[in-house]
Order: C-alpha cells, then structure tokens, then sequence
C-alpha cells in the first residue's frame, strides 16, 4: 500500500511541475488561459491522484507474476518545425499533444509503468540538417526505428483532430495494421473515452495508408486523436488544464485495461 506522505509528495510534486510554486511563480508559458488556478490545481491533483490513481496502481502492481509489463512509449504528435492542427484561439496541436504526453508520463510513473517518451520538448526527432520535407520524413522513420528496437513495447500516439465542419467533435482511435493487439488496444481506449464524453459516438478505424506509423509498425499500437481543435468548444476544453489531466488518465485507464485482458488471457491460455 502506498503511503500517504510518499501521496502527498506525488501531489505537490505534480503541482510544482506547472505552478513553479504556491506563492504564485508561474513555470507555465503560454496565454493566461493554459495556467491552472494555484489551489484548484491542488484540489485536482489531490482528487486525481489519491482518488484515481491508488486503484489503477494497486491493480497494475497485483499483476500475476507471469505477465510481464511491457514498455508504455509515449508518442506526442508533431513538434518543432511541424506544429500539426491549430485551433480558430490559437492553440497548437504540437503543444497540447506534449502536455498531454507528460500528464500521461506522470501518471504512469506514479502507477509504475516504465515508459519512454519520443519527444519531452517542442522539437521534432528528424535531422536538422534536412529540407522541411525530407526531414519531416526522417522524423517519422525515426521515430518508427524507436518503436521497433523497443522490446516488448507497446506504442501510444497523442494527437489532436482536425476538420472542415466545425461541429464535429470527440475522440476516435486509430490502430495498427500489423499486429492484431493494436485493434484490441484501441477499442479498450475507445470504450473510457465514451465514459469520458457520453455524447461521443466515433468508432475505432484501423490506421489509414497515409498514416506511415500506423502501417508499418508491429507493435501494438494506437494513434490517440483526443479532440477537434476544430470545433470551438472541444477546443476550449482541451486548452484546460483540468482536461489534459482527464485525458491523460483516460489513455492510462484504456492502457491498464488493455494489459489487464492481456494479462487475463495469458494465464488462461
């Protein structure tokens, strides 16, 4: 059982990470609408964490001794030159996907889930040295080349959505051609975020040809489309602080359940 002090550090470690400190030193760039409320954010963590968290740990740590945990990479879409949808405010995907992934990174530290993170800055992972083009290009063979020479990892793309029609709205997931645990993976993630939304109906998709990641890699994985940063109101949510926390643990909830059935299956089998 964890102990509450080692608890309350997470929490106030967590709040630290975007507050600078409670006596209002900010460490958090961008407008004044992506900077939480100091004591809100202390509520938030505190719910989030000693509420939400204490399960998904205890389940993920009473795992049988014969499942062994794969490697969780965290991919936040874009990066650097390449900053992917924006919204009509002005929130840009590359940011809001990195926000997310470190939420998401925190959280899984926290349960112990061992992780590795393409990105933790706004850059990209291409070479610098190319074009635009060929260096978007290397970008995403790179990041390929990580997944594939991980062992035993299991791969989970943040992005944002996009489209012309402003009303559309909700997250979808998108999964992997190549192994057939991605499209198990997504519809577990698929399922907690219609928990999230009630009112969100998208069904999962296996990853489209243009989607170079979604076809080529073998392992399990799933391209997270959170929202549309085209629709003025889901935008306005995952701008929120409160929001990229919630879809953070959403991914982690979908992340455990998935392992959880495959754990499940493993020992029937």
């Amino acid at each position: 059982m964890l102990s509450f002090s080692f608890l309350g550090r997470c929490v106030i470690m967590k709040t630290l990470r975007y507050s600078g400190n409670l006596f209002g030193i900010s460490c958090v760039k961008g407008d004044d609408a992506m900077k939480p409320n100091k004591l809100a954010l202390l509520a938030v963590g505190s719910v989030v964490v000693l509420g939400g968290l204490l399960p998904i740990w205890q389940a993920v740590r009473t795992q049988s001794t014969g499942y062994a945990k794969p490697t969780l990479i965290i991919d936040a879409g874009h990066g650097g030159f390449d900053g992917g949808a924006e919204s009509a405010s002005g929130l840009i995907e590359k940011d809001l996907n990195l926000l997310i992934a470190q939420n998401l990174q925190d959280f899984c530290t926290l349960c112990g889930v061992e992780t590795i993170m393409v990105r933790e800055s706004d850059t990209d992972v291409g070479d610098p040295s190319l074009s635009s083009s060929a260096r978007k290009q290397d970008d995403i063979y790179s990041r390929l080349d990580l997944f594939e020479e991980t062992e035993d990892a299991w791969v989970l793309s943040i992005h944002q959505n996009e489209y012309p029609d402003a009303s559309v709205f909700g997250a979808q997931m998108f999964y992997g051609v190549q192994n057939p645990q991605s499209e198990h993976f997504a519809a577990v993630l698929q399922e907690r975020f219609w928990a999230l939304d009630p009112e969100n109906d998208r069904q999962i998709k296996p990853g489209p040809e243009s989607v170079y990641l979604l076809q080529h890699t073998t392992k399990p994985m799933v391209l997270a489309e959170c929202g549309f940063l085209s629709n003025p109101e889901e935008a306005e949510k995952l701008a929120s602080f409160d929001y990229q926390q919630k879809v953070a643990f959403t991914l982690l909830c979908g992340v455990c359940d998935a392992w959880k059935m495959e754990e499940n299956q493993d020992f029937e089998e």
